[in-house]
């Protein structure tokens, strides 16, 4: 028989960013209950510099807000300017970033790889108690919304159905 557990939505967003930053040997995340804070491992200044700019800060789970803590394995944040692909370098989910230039703006496409993510959290519809979800979803959660910067997944199988012009 399964065992069913329920999840706050802030434990939830915890193993959703654990699950995003798993492949990612750059990147340890960790939880603390009592001040409701996920913090954010990153070895390296100019990548925990380029998650700072892009991840949300807090998170509203409803009745509870979770703050997201970027910390450098020095302590200090690299200064110089961040870019997009500073923050998934070594991520083994991410694939690649697309540039497409239309109708006058740039647009970034953050492509990951095809591969399902799976963590526990209170869906009892799944025997297991899973979330399956993709990268492209968890990123959608976890970063701060950019109007030229979309997340997507690579094709499963054959090729798109055409380029960008």
């Amino acid at each position: 028989m399964a065992k069913l557990n329920l999840s706050p939505p802030w434990i939830i967003l915890y193993e959703e960013m654990k699950a995003f930053f798993k492949e990612d040997p750059d990147v340890n995340v960790g939880y603390n209950d009592d001040e409701k804070k996920i913090m954010l491992y990153v070895k390296d200044g100019t990548k925990a510099a380029a998650i700072q700019s892009f991840i949300k800060e807090e998170v509203d789970c409803g009745n509870v807000k979770v703050a997201i803590d970027v910390i450098p394995a020095n302590g200090n944040l690299c200064k110089c300017e961040t870019e997009l692909k500073d923050v998934f370098v070594g991520n083994g989910a991410f694939d690649q970033i697309k540039r497409v230039n239309a109708f006058g703006f740039d647009f970034k496409f953050v492509v990951f790889k095809a591969k399902v993510v799976q963590f526990r959290t209170d869906d009892i519809s799944d025997y297991n108690g899973l979330q399956s979800t993709l990268y492209e979803d968890i990123a959608r959660d976890i970063f701060k919304e950019f109007p030229s910067i979309f997340y997507c997944t690579e094709p499963a199988v054959g090729a798109p159905l055409g380029e960008w012009p």
